[in-house]
């Protein structure tokens, strides 16, 4: 019967966040509509599902109940007229076109997207397993966070923590932004394995952000290359500390460091051609092996790879371990290409309906990643600068009225304080 609800839960969670990007008559491709859809249903089916939980604790019925109660509520301009599948259709119509005319450039999108969706399962397959009866960890930076995030998704699913204390702080409140903990928790309700519930929603975030990213960029007007070196600069990033990976492969292949130089190679053409060679043969074998930090984040507390210099590669130091960022990247991403569909819309008419879907997704990021809408309401006051619309004040009301209450809790309430009438 496990199976069975975590199949359900996917399957509503889903319906729930397309019924809501139904709303959206401004023009979207069928792959950021599918996209949106699912960042809308797993936000707003867990808020959903918190709001239940608060009533009743949490519990396998309201996990399911939490987007059900979403995807009815969306389905309710339906009843007025609303044909909530045309815009789902016209997406779809728009997209046989386009594999009809560029068929080669949507093979290449699919087969990136598929390479994108295996490397992310491969990476998250490794952040936690259960071992010896323990929990266990592939990656330094995931044992340090998860170890937190894992406390308040226990605390919500085991303790029925509800309304929530800070788990680590005891009487005080839970100002943490919660929302991808008490999604962990949720699946932990309906029979998910603590790695599972974990790992599983960073890793469709993960590529749904990475994917968001290249339809902003195209969006923005930047070809199909150039917004996968957009996603690839967002997620792996990094320095230039790579650039003490040849020496150290020329020295593992048995060369002097005097001879791995690159004054020695060039100076010595013939012996040079020899080093270069024998570095390239040692490359892959040193990039396994990984002798020192590169990212210049040494997990042993050891110099970096330049000494002096320190960088964080961000898939290492944010994507990985910090479930709130992911959660928080993925909505932001999402609200722009929303916003930015509807920017493409005849500037006469009144459109507001991507701007209404961005502005509930604004508004629960109080309880998502709080830096995210601080960054986020930035970037929207500079791109409304230059794009001055009715719209955005469907987008301003809505986010504000959504999100105000948490602003108002976490202004009021002083970190350490304790937590009144809980």
């Amino acid at each position: 019967m496990t199976a069975l609800e975590l199949v359900v839960a996917a399957a509503v969670t889903l319906a729930a966040g397309a019924v809501l990007v139904g709303w959206v008559t401004a023009p979207l491709t069928l792959a950021e509509r599918v996209l949106i859809a699912v960042v809308a249903g797993m936000l707003f089916g867990s808020a959903t599902t918190y709001g239940l939980s608060l009533l009743t604790g949490l519990h396998d019925w309201n996990v399911l109940g939490g987007p059900v109660i979403v995807g009815v509520a969306a389905s309710v301009p339906a009843v007025f007229g609303r044909n909530l599948l045309r815009p789902w259709l016209d997406s779809a119509r728009a997209a046989r076109s386009f594999w009809a005319e560029r068929p080669r450039t949507a093979w290449l999108a699919v087969g990136l997207g598929a390479a994108a969706a295996a490397i992310v399962t491969l990476i998250f397959a490794r952040t936690l397993s259960i071992g010896g009866g323990a929990l266990q960890s592939g990656y330094a930076t995931v044992w340090a966070d998860w170890s937190q995030h894992l406390t308040t998704a226990s605390s919500f699913a085991l303790a029925q923590n509800l309304p929530p204390t800070n788990p680590l702080f005891s009487g005080t409140p839970l100002l943490y932004p919660f929302l991808a903990d008490f999604e962990s928790a949720s699946l932990i309700a309906i029979g998910a394995s603590v790695p599972a519930a974990l790992a599983v929603p960073s890793a469709v975030l993960v590529f749904v952000g990475a994917a968001l990213v290249v339809r902003l960029a195209r969006r923005l007007g930047i070809g199909l290359g150039g917004g996968v070196a957009a996603a690839l600069i967002v997620f792996l990033g990094g320095g230039i500390g790579f650039v003490t990976l040849f020496p150290d492969a020329c020295a593992a292949h048995g060369f002097t460091g005097a001879q791995c130089s690159f004054s020695y190679i060039l100076s010595h053409p013939v012996q040079g051609l020899g080093i270069v060679g024998g570095t390239l043969h040692e490359l892959p074998a040193t990039v396994m092996a990984q002798p020192r930090a590169y990212d210049g984040l040494p997990s042993d507390g050891a110099t970096g790879s330049i000494a002096g210099l320190q960088w964080y590669t961000p898939l290492l130091a944010w994507w990985l371990p910090q479930r709130t960022i992911v959660y928080g990247f993925a909505a932001a991403v999402a609200v722009l290409v929303l916003v930015y569909a509807g920017l493409r819309s005849e500037a006469r008419s009144w459109s507001p309906s991507p701007f209404v879907l961005a502005g509930l997704l604004l508004g629960l990021l109080p309880i998502v990643h709080i830096q995210t809408l601080i960054a986020l309401a930035i970037i929207l006051v500079v791109v409304a600068a230059f794009n001055r619309r009715r719209e955005w004040g469907a987008l301003l009301v809505i986010g504000l009225v959504v999100a105000l209450p948490r602003l108002v809790q976490v202004a009021m309430t002083g970190h350490g304080s304790a937590a009144a009438g809980n």
